[in-house]
């Protein structure tokens, strides 16, 4: 009995172990040492095209040069700076709302790096203006622990963010 214990406890750790680096059809990502973390994905639940509409609207990001960043998990109140050295877009102490996992939301201009810093942990991330004028939207979380916390997903979709509150 303890013989199949303790198979069953090794095959499930070495099955929840990852690579740095996955690829596949619909989601691809890649890390190095003390860059963010990097994904492309459009495989998650989205809202409809009419409230896609509205979102980038309300946030006058519905032209070509424009994309959305949306800062999403582990935003704990400390001050971010969103940049492209000419232009402040966003500064604040965003709060993720553990409801609906959303922090803020801004519109960026696409035709030039992005600098996202953290002034806490005194890290920040650039997005290359040639992905962002690939991709309407920008998700970024952070990674507590991580040598750069930042965690950076490309889509062309609006992610549905609203869940029930418990």
């Amino acid at each position: 009995m303890k013989k199949i214990f303790i198979v069953v406890a090794l095959g499930l750790s070495l099955a929840a172990c990852k690579s740095t680096k996955a690829t596949n059809a619909a989601a691809t990502t890649t890390a190095s040492a003390d860059a963010p973390a990097v994904a492309y994905r459009d495989n998650f639940k989205i809202v409809t095209d009419a409230e896609k509409s509205a979102t980038l609207k309300e946030l006058k990001a519905t032209g070509p040069n424009q994309s959305v960043l949306i800062m999403t998990k582990n935003f704990k109140g400390e001050s971010i700076t969103v940049s492209n050295g000419a232009k402040k877009f966003y500064t604040g102490y965003p709060l993720t709302n553990l409801g609906t996992g959303l922090a803020e939301k801004v519109a960026i201009d696409n035709t030039s790096d992005i600098t996202i810093y953290d002034s806490h942990t005194k890290k920040e991330a650039v997005l290359k203006s040639s992905d962002t004028q690939k991709y309407k939207f920008v998700y970024v979380s952070k990674k507590p622990g991580s040598k750069n916390p930042f965690v950076i997903t490309y889509s062309n979709k609006l992610a549905a963010f609203i869940k029930k509150a418990p």
